[in-house]
């Protein structure tokens, strides 16, 4: 085998593992901060709830006479 052909093989296989990592940071940051946004719009979604809890159940719910 050719050294020439086999050191090519080696640096494109070293060359896409250096992609994967990145793309496997990437997607980790992306879920972190998703789930980050997720988190916080649920504290919100309960600091309302707590706060004016008995005001929307009264808008929504039904009066029946």
């Amino acid at each position: 085998m050719d050294l020439a052909l086999f050191m090519s093989k080696h640096v494109v296989k070293y060359i896409s593992k250096d992609r994967e990592r990145g793309q496997i940071m990437t997607e980790f940051a992306i879920i972190t901060v998703m789930c980050m946004l997720f988190v916080f719009a649920l504290m919100i979604l309960f600091y309302y709830f707590t706060e004016y809890g008995e005001r929307l159940l009264d808008l929504v719910s039904i009066d029946y006479p």
